[in-house]
């Protein structure tokens, strides 16, 4: 599990991008309601800033539908923001629990900050 704070794990974006999410003991608390009608079960934050995607981390486990999830991560990135920044955390893409995938327009819209 990527919210377990005591091994790393590696995933790749939404873009296709490898990424390591360093274990931690918390970098980034993400609280989030499933609003979808099935449980989820991977879901990839994007933490984006003036339309820039700064950095992502990934949560797993069994979200049922309404149930409210508070989980501390650690973030693929290295470019935090100041705390004046306006930021926004962003479900860019949901795994359901029966293979099926929700991707956000906002994959379509954000700049990664390492795109070539």
């Amino acid at each position: 599990m990527v919210n377990f704070p005591r091994a790393g794990v590696d995933f790749v974006d939404p873009w296709g991008m490898r990424y390591y999410q360093p274990s931690t003991t918390g970098n980034v608390r993400i609280d989030f309601t499933n609003n979808g009608s099935k449980p989820a079960i991977a879901i990839d934050f994007g933490l984006i800033v003036s339309n820039v995607l700064i950095a992502e981390a990934r949560d797993t486990g069994t979200f049922a539908p309404g149930a409210r999830i508070e989980h501390e991560l650690g973030l693929a990135g290295d470019h935090m923001p100041s705390r004046s920044a306006k930021m926004e955390c962003v479900a860019l893409v949901v795994q359901w629990n029966d293979g099926t995938y929700y991707k956000s327009p906002r994959v379509f819209s954000v700049t990664r900050l390492n795109a070539k």
